[in-house]
């Protein structure tokens, strides 16, 4: 199974959402609403379509690496020590 990825605004890896899910945005985060191909050639079909930020294939299991490891990196750079919510101040 492969996904088209694409690199966002602010470093993080953006994943080509499937249309059946949401039509509000054309990319996410979330693993969850990405479209995901069973085979290479149907990802490199649409891939053709695409042109800004440099889209391109991964596979399913490098998809599922990275969405765990920008959540977790969210997670901790939520949870960061100088932070007013850590500190009990919100």
């Amino acid at each position: 199974m492969y996904l088209i990825t694409t690199e966002g605004k602010r470093g993080k890896t953006l994943f080509l959402v499937d249309r059946s899910i949401t039509k509000s945005q054309w990319w996410t985060e979330t693993l969850a609403w990405a479209m995901v191909f069973k085979k290479h050639s149907a990802a490199q079909f649409s891939l053709r379509k695409l042109h800004y930020r440099s889209p391109s294939i991964i596979s399913y299991e490098t998809a599922k690496r990275i969405s765990h490891d920008q959540f977790k990196d969210q997670i901790e750079d939520s949870f960061h020590p100088g932070d007013s919510y850590a500190l009990g101040q919100d």
